[in-house]
Parts: structure tokens; C-alpha cells; sequence
């Protein structure tokens, strides 16, 4: 954990650099130093799925336990929604490869 390494220069991206990378859709990340295709491991997309559920498990336990109204259900989901986007660069390691989801 930490830090996102390319695996074909061996550059460390900054923490702006992999949490902009997080937000695209694609599969895909490019190195904004060698410009090399990279994967997400099967490892490290297991956690970022586990983290995803376990911020909602947390949310919809917080939530009932406390009977929060709408309004602060909604900021409150907003806060987890970015705590996770904040740590889900941290739980990310790369490959040269694209790895089967099996």
C-alpha cells in the first residue's frame, strides 16, 4: 500500500496524479511519465471493491443506529463517498498487464 508505481519506469506518481487516474471510468491508466499502458492487479481491485463496500456498510449502519435525517444522510454520504475517494489511491497497484477478474 501506498504510493502508485509504474511498472515499466519505475516512477512514483503523486498522490494528485493516482487520485485523478482513480476517478476515470477506464480500466486503463496511462503513466504521465513514460506514458505506458497500466492495469489495476486483480489484488488491488479486490480492494478497492471491499473498501467501496465496507464505506456503505458503515454509512447504512451510521445511518439506521442513528436515524439521521435526509438532509444529513446526504452530507453525511458525501463525506464517505470522498473519504474513500481520498484512500482508494493508497490501496492501488499497478501491472503491465491486463489481469482476468477471475
Amino acid at each position: 500500500m501506498g504510493v502508485v508505481i509504474c511498472k515499466k519506469c519505475g516512477d512514483a506518481w503523486t498522490f494528485r496524479q493516482a487520485f485523478v487516474s482513480g476517478l476515470m471510468l477506464q480500466r486503463k491508466k496511462i503513466c504521465p511519465q513514460c506514458r505506458a499502458r497500466q492495469y489495476p492487479t486483480r489484488k488491488s481491485r479486490h480492494r478497492s471493491s471491499m473498501l467501496s463496500f465496507a464505506a456503505f456498510l458503515v454509512f447504512l449502519i451510521i445511518v439506521e443506529t442513528f436515524q439521521m435525517r435526509l438532509a444529513y444522510s446526504l452530507v453525511f454520504a458525501g463525506f464517505v463517498l470522498l473519504v474513500t475517494a481520498v484512500v482508494n489511491p493508497l490501496v492501488i497497484q499497478l501491472s503491465n498487464e491486463e489481469e482476468s477478474h477471475w
